[in-house]
């Protein structure tokens, strides 16, 4: 919104949701010199934005005046919200009960109203801590106005405490219903009205003035001429904590002016959005470098309004400035992060329990041909498959979630490098806020697996070749072992054709000899063929032998 389009409207239905109302209501009706508290807040464009405040009272002529500076913390908060306005920052009871009325949780606030440990509450029902005189109200209005609606209106009642005494409550139920819709019990916020009463009446005996809340405001709060040196007519303490300068340092550029703090490279482009800001009539941030009186670099936010008096003339400069250089530092390295990890060649991903992406480097991206918008916030099933997922992965990633590093090496389907072969390893890991989950480092080696199995290939093909020589090797052997023994047997078979042509009558005993020499060459034959055959075994064994006997074998080839 503009200022213009605020001013005079009613803050409570403007801003704050419905479901909200009562609850802030009771913070501006109780507040103290100064005290915080977060609720969220409905922008024009209807999105929440979450915020912290600060609320202090001013009086005037005897009018009471409510003074809030709010601070826009919703990144930082987003996800401690619901937890923090409920548990934390709220000051009243919170409730959880069954549909009978048995207590199923109950917060801290809601224990020390009554003195029960919150043991000994979840041991009890309702109406042990109600009087008698109102369980017939409650079974008069309350019940039978939820089966109409989902909450009743703000009624009030007594709790009876453990020390026997009796507190006024206020008190608002709500229905209570599961993911289908169903109602499954109770949920309620409990006021004390006793403390209530009693902090009215300490209020009541303040007074809070706007200087007060304005020194005591966290940050830099300022005040200043929009002139060349930006003057500051008013700062709180805060400038001390973030310059090193007093207030009365710098106050009317006493020692020093802030414009003279402002890094010179950032200055005009500072000038420029807050003339931009005064021609518009609007809000203006700025980040930027100052200086510090040690001579530090500090990273700033600054964010400030021009006011106009009722003739339209710029009367000065408010606004609140901030040292977010932590928070600067931390961008900063998280961007170093996100590079490093952008230039690895590695397919990188972070993956929650729930299986879904919640980050990945660019080469992920460029292997499965999608932006970061398509793959983030997308389950590991949506990416590759159901039937993927189910037999390759959600097993393996389960053991990492326990706390196991997992390491596996499978062929994947990418849509822009077709078929590739991944050394895939899984790291647990746990954040600072109890979130679990896993970052997947995959590298590509499908070249390295292609020259594997290239090898292992050529390594089979030499083998069978150094076989075919070692068989050429030993026919060509016993080629050269037998020609003495077939010799030898061709020679007797001469001699007893010879005999046979020459001699009327063969000698029979001579005849003999010659064949059983025929015989003892064949036999011969048929053992080199066995020795060879064991030679070339890989299981052949060893044995003892003498030199006589490889003679004697000899001579009986001659």
């Amino acid at each position: 919104y503009r200022k213009n389009e605020i001013i005079g409207w009613d803050w409570f239905h403007l801003f704050i949701p419905k479901i909200d109302r009562e609850h802030i209501k009771d913070i501006f009706d109780t507040v103290d010199q100064f005290k915080d508290y977060v609720n969220p807040i409905i922008c024009k464009d209807r999105s929440v934005r979450l915020m912290r405040w600060r609320n202090s009272i001013y009086v005037e002529n005897g009018e009471r005046f409510l003074l809030s500076f709010g601070v826009d913390i919703t990144q930082t908060k987003k996800l401690e919200y619901q937890y923090e306005m409920l548990y934390n920052s709220m000051r009243d009871g919170f409730g959880v009960t069954d549909l009978e009325m048995n207590v199923l949780d109950v917060n801290d606030a809601f224990c020390e109203m009554t003195g029960y440990t919150k043991e000994e509450v979840l041991k009890m029902k309702l109406s042990d801590f109600t009087p008698p005189e109102y369980l017939k109200e409650e079974l008069e209005y309350v019940l039978p106005t939820l089966e109409q609606q989902d909450s009743t209106d703000v009624y009030g009642k007594e709790y009876i405490c453990k020390n026997g005494e009796r507190i006024a409550i206020e008190i608002r139920t709500y229905n209570l219903r599961d993911a289908k819709g169903e109602k499954i019990g109770y949920w309620g916020l409990v006021r004390n009205i006793s403390e209530k009463k009693k902090v009215n009446q300490e209020l009541q005996e303040r007074e809070q003035t706007l200087h007060n809340l304005f020194v005591n405001l966290p940050g830099v709060s300022y005040r200043c001429k929009n002139d060349e040196e930006w003057t500051f007519i008013e700062v709180n303490k805060g400038i001390y904590e973030l310059t090193g300068y007093s207030p009365e340092e710098i106050i009317e550029n006493s020692c020093v002016s802030f414009h003279s703090l402002i890094d010179p490279e950032h200055q005009e482009i500072v000038r420029s959005k807050i003339e931009t800001a005064i021609e518009n009539n609007e809000t203006f941030n700025l980040s930027y470098q100052l200086k510090t009186k040690d001579g530090k670099i500090k990273w700033v936010w600054e964010k400030g309004v021009p006011i106009f008096d009722e003739s339209g003339q710029l009367k000065w400069l408010e606004g609140l400035i901030m040292d977010v250089t932590e928070s600067k530092h931390f961008q900063e390295e998280l961007s170093l992060y996100q590079y490093i990890a952008d230039s690895s060649a590695d397919l990188m991903s972070y993956i929650d329990s729930k299986y879904v992406y919640r980050a990945v480097n660019k080469s992920y991206l460029a292997y499965n041909g999608k932006n970061a918008d398509e793959i983030v916030g997308y389950t590991i099933a949506d990416l590759l498959g159901q039937d993927v997922f189910s037999s390759l992965v959600q097993e393996k990633i389960d053991h990492c979630l326990a706390g196991e590093v997992i390491e596996y090496e499978s062929w994947f389907e990418y849509p822009t490098k077709s078929k590739r072969y991944m050394n895939v390893i899984y790291y647990p890991y746990h954040s600072k806020n109890t979130e679990t989950g896993i970052v997947v480092v995959a590298q590509d080696i499908t070249e390295r697996k292609l020259a594997e199995d290239e090898f292992h290939k050529q390594e089979e093909l030499m083998i069978t070749q150094s076989r075919q020589v070692a068989m050429g090797e030993m026919v060509s052997m016993i080629a050269h072992q037998w020609r003495q023994p077939i010799a030898s047997i061709a020679m007797v078979a001469n001699n007893v054709i010879a005999q046979r042509e020459f001699e009327e009558e063969i000698d029979l005993e001579l005849l003999e000899g010659d064949l059983q020499n025929i015989v003892n060459q064949a036999l011969y034959l048929s053992s080199t063929i066995d020795d060879f055959r064991n030679f070339f075994s890989p299981t052949n064994d060893k044995e003892l032998t003498t030199l006589d006997k490889v003679i004697d074998e000899t001579l009986k080839i001659i």
